[in-house]
């Protein structure tokens, strides 16, 4: 996979625009470079304004707080949504992905007009993680009790935005980014 620059990315009218590059399995990544500092025991909170121009494209689409390394975030790959927890242990990455239903709980919802994404946790060295569409819980990673790992290594995570071509390079355009940490204090960056 080759990563491209960032002419991927552009600001227009005040939105994030993104797309992969114009070759196959061209990889275009954006992240910011401040990431929230981690203070034991605080909740996080990711949470977004987006939508894709065209949501089945031949592409990966992902959006969160990641590295290659560790990370949660959204990802549509190829047409389906998941939510993703990834972690590294013993030098090995792992992708956890949680199915995301479109139809969940009778409120319908199309990738193409524009929707609120929000990721919920709280991290001890384990725990849940919770993902949201619409303000709508859809996925629950029920990881409380049932890890021998660490569910995710490292906690302080930028922003991050990802594009691969497989075959397309359509937009996703996104609006407000924010990350936000209950409590903490002034030298957390709160």
């Amino acid at each position: 996979m080759v990563q491209t620059s960032f002419t991927n990315a552009t600001s227009v009218n005040g939105a994030l625009e993104m797309r992969a590059g114009a070759t196959l399995s061209d990889a275009s990544y954006l992240r910011s470079y401040r990431n929230p500092r981690y203070e034991p025991n605080r909740g996080m909170l990711y949470s977004t304004a987006m939508r894709f121009t065209n949501p089945s494209a031949a592409m990966v689409r992902r959006f969160g707080q990641f590295t290659k390394e560790a990370g949660t975030f959204f990802e549509l790959d190829n047409g389906v949504l998941y939510g993703v927890v990834r972690t590294t242990v013993d030098s090995v990455t792992t992708d956890d992905r949680f199915f995301i239903r479109q139809d969940i709980r009778n409120n319908v919802f199309d990738l193409s007009k524009g929707n609120v994404f929000d990721i919920q946790w709280q991290w001890r060295g384990v725990g849940n993680y919770v993902f949201f569409v619409n303000l709508q819980e859809v996925v629950n990673t029920g990881y409380l009790g049932t890890k021998d790992e660490l569910t995710m290594f490292n906690p302080a995570l930028p922003v991050a935005f990802e594009s691969i071509n497989e075959g397309a390079m359509d937009e996703m355009v996104f609006g407000c980014v924010v990350v936000t940490s209950e409590g903490g204090g002034d030298n957390g960056k709160t």
